[in-house]
């Protein structure tokens, strides 16, 4: 749900959740943000995953705004994909539960 709303608002996005999380999103035809946003933690187990994510949170939150905002630049094609993607996604998820009764 949290990813969804980033999603929705347009924004990039880090997502912590179960190993692979981000390949199932790319699966279901969403875009990540690597090379811009290191992806790697996505393959890494436990402790360590959450730990590069750490990092990786804490390096992002000490960018100067003017870097943040190029950042955010760099992401504004893959966020506008991923709102469109996920409108036909849940269009598409909700057409197949109205039809699942026939």
């Amino acid at each position: 749900e949290k990813t969804f709303r980033a999603i929705y608002h347009k924004k990039p996005f880090l997502l912590l959740g179960q190993k692979h999380s981000l390949r199932e999103l790319r699966n279901r035809g969403f875009k990540t943000f690597n090379p811009i946003l290191a992806e790697e933690y996505d393959d890494l187990e436990g402790d360590l995953r959450f730990l590069i994510l750490l990092k990786q949170a804490i390096n992002i939150n000490n960018f100067s705004k003017k870097h943040l905002n190029h950042i955010i630049d760099e992401c504004k094609n893959t966020v506008d994909y991923n709102y469109n993607h996920m409108l036909k996604y849940i269009k598409s998820e909700i057409d197949l539960l109205s039809n699942s009764g026939d």
